[in-house]
């Protein structure tokens, strides 16, 4: 599956239309046997639209007399569940990561099973430079990653980091140069697909990818 608006390959309100879209319509009755996520030219994703994001949630929030939020708008929920969609699907998921992946972009890969990344990458978390946190279900999953502590720095510090650090911190399960990353996750999701079990240990994982 390929994100596909370059030169960055910005997530707006169109992409996760279309993505809820694929879901529901194209991929159940797809029979595949894995997917690779990856981001069409340089880069993975440079994450939401954030422009468009802050408009739609100021349009579509309702507030209490007091002006404190009643309710949030429903597409942040429909958003975190099509990103789950991914993590439970019982065929592998690998994300391949090269240029930038940053914000809901990010969410996204963290939703991947498995995440192989180019070396001179770089991810990140910047919701918190704009007042916001990430709002696609990425905060569970990076604490689960990387621990609560280091979680927390990367959440409200909005600081970007190397594809090595993002290894380091068992954010990404593998790195590989980038003009290779894509082919690698493709032969990687090929290799693990027969049999492939979606509560794939993390052991195993990293011991193929040594062998790779």
């Amino acid at each position: 599956m390929i994100l596909n608006q370059p030169p960055s390959n910005r997530m707006d309100m169109i992409f996760f239309d279309e993505l809820q879209e694929i879901i529901t319509c194209e991929l159940p009755s797809a029979k595949a046997k894995a997917i690779v996520i990856y981001g069409e030219s340089r880069h993975f994703s440079s994450g939401a639209d954030l422009p468009g994001l802050i408009s739609n949630l100021k349009r579509n929030l309702i507030l209490n007399r007091d002006n404190t939020i009643n309710t949030y708008p429903g597409f942040l929920e429909t958003n975190v569940k099509t990103f789950q969609y991914f993590d439970e699907l019982e065929i592998p998921v690998i994300a391949a990561i090269r240029g930038v992946c940053l914000g809901s972009a990010l969410e996204l890969a963290l939703f991947c099973h498995i995440r192989l990344c180019a070396k001179g990458s770089v991810l990140g978390f910047p919701e918190s430079t704009f007042g916001l946190l990430p709002g696609c279900g990425g905060i569970q999953k990076i604490i689960r990653l990387s621990g609560k502590a280091k979680a927390m720095e990367l959440l409200l510090k909005g600081n970007s980091f190397s594809s090595e650090e993002a290894l380091e911190w068992n954010i990404v399960d593998g790195l590989f140069s980038k003009k290779d990353v894509i082919e690698k996750a493709i032969a990687f999701a090929k290799e693990i697909a027969p049999g492939y079990k979606r509560l794939y240990a993390k052991e195993n994982i990293k011991k193929l990818l040594k062998n790779e």
